[in-house]
């Protein structure tokens, strides 16, 4: 017989997902016959599989050894509760190896801090630089230091990446700074994929734009991505000024607007000017952006087609600027950079249990609006 214990990362999913993720091999008609004949108990009494398991729960499995093992080491399910995956890496990989890249990750990439943790989720501050999840194997990436960094801290067991793996639920480009949300539990990814595909959690960016941009305006348009030339193109633009530049202002109107606009079709981009004058020997302003969808490159490419590419942004600017900023970027300490940084969380309010308590909380860290300089 063999026992299995419920962690928190597992809580609050039905015991026939759980038992289809622990014996990815055994198939779901031959464990609900088991569930059936009492072969596989919950906390010691039968289930029909469709009980909700909690943290600390049993399950007891009467299995010979062989037979659990067999079932244990079948096709790999899917153990991640976030909704977007690793891009094309697959997930099935020696478990040893895993576990060394989480480590390796947490010792090298240490430029990573924790900005808010709790049993569900963790906010990370993402440098510039690296990926948040990994693009081909043996890249290291934020998704891995997580894990590692969870795994080093003792609030995770390598046992329970067996059943659960924690991942990074929103992507920032390489070159993007700032905020970025984990979930360490099954309810905690659960949660943070729905108020991301919801809209409801908003996100805001800092970055610095070519041109001066005196008035806040809501803009909206078609993107295409290039796939072959990992870039975006954005057409058909809308673009609307709101009636100031304060910052409770850019949600109001930029939301009302937003009710409004075709969701399916359309990408949604709000911004504020911050400060706006000559620096660099021409005009730059630096921007409070909300992102009211959330596409591959939107910010990067919505703002090339508006006529304000990112400072440093060396894939959207145009030739001219590329070969003057370079210069300006190699005098400092940095040699690339797009000065775009994901720099503050707004959770929704009135959240339910058991979220209740991160209603209309937020989560900022500072962002430098300076190039550096030697």
């Amino acid at each position: 017989m063999k026992e299995v214990t419920i962690y928190q990362t597992d809580a609050g999913q039905k015991v026939s997902r759980y038992l289809n993720v622990l014996l990815p091999g055994a198939g779901s008609g031959f464990l609900f016959k088991m569930l059936r004949k009492k072969n596989i108990l919950v906390n010691n009494k039968k289930a029909t599989g469709n009980e909700i398991l909690k943290a600390g729960d049993t399950l007891q499995i009467y299995f010979s050894d062989e037979t659990y093992e067999k079932f244990s080491t079948g096709a790999t399910g899917d153990r991640s509760g976030a909704s977007e995956k690793p891009g094309k890496v697959s997930a099935i990989k020696d478990p040893v190896q895993r576990l060394s890249d989480y480590h390796k990750a947490f010792r090298e990439l240490g430029s990573i801090s924790v900005v808010y943790e709790d049993e569900h989720i963790l906010i990370l501050n993402k440098p510039a630089g690296l990926l948040s999840q990994k693009a081909k194997a043996g890249d290291l990436s934020v998704n891995e230091w997580m894990i590692g960094y969870l795994l080093s801290k003792g609030a995770l067991t390598a046992e329970q990446l067996n059943t659960f793996i924690p991942s990074v639920c929103n992507r920032l480009d390489r070159n993007t700074s700032g905020l970025i949300l984990c979930g360490i539990s099954l309810q905690g990814s659960r949660f943070l994929s729905a108020i991301l595909k919801d809209r409801s959690l908003h996100k805001f960016y800092t970055a610095t734009v070519h041109g001066a941009v005196q008035n806040a305006f809501y803009a909206t348009g078609i993107i295409t991505k290039d796939k072959k030339k990992n870039i975006s193109v954005v057409t058909d633009i809308t673009k609307k000024i709101l009636s100031d530049n304060r910052s409770d202002t850019l949600i109001t109107e930029s939301e009302a607007l937003f009710s409004e606009t075709d969701k399916e079709e359309r990408i949604a981009t709000a911004c504020r000017p911050i400060r706006s004058g000559k620096r660099y020997g021409e005009d730059i302003t630096d921007l409070e952006i909300l992102l009211l969808t959330g596409k591959s490159h939107q910010i990067r490419s919505h703002f090339k087609a508006l006529g304000h590419p990112l400072f440093g942004d060396f894939k959207y600017e145009t030739r001219s600027q590329r070969a003057d900023d370079a210069k300006i970027l190699a005098k400092g300490k940095d040699t690339h950079i797009q000065n775009l940084c994901a720099y503050r969380l707004v959770f929704p309010g009135d959240l339910p249990e058991p979220f209740q308590y991160l209603s209309a909380k937020e989560f900022k860290v500072n962002a430098d609006m300076e190039i550096q300089r030697s």
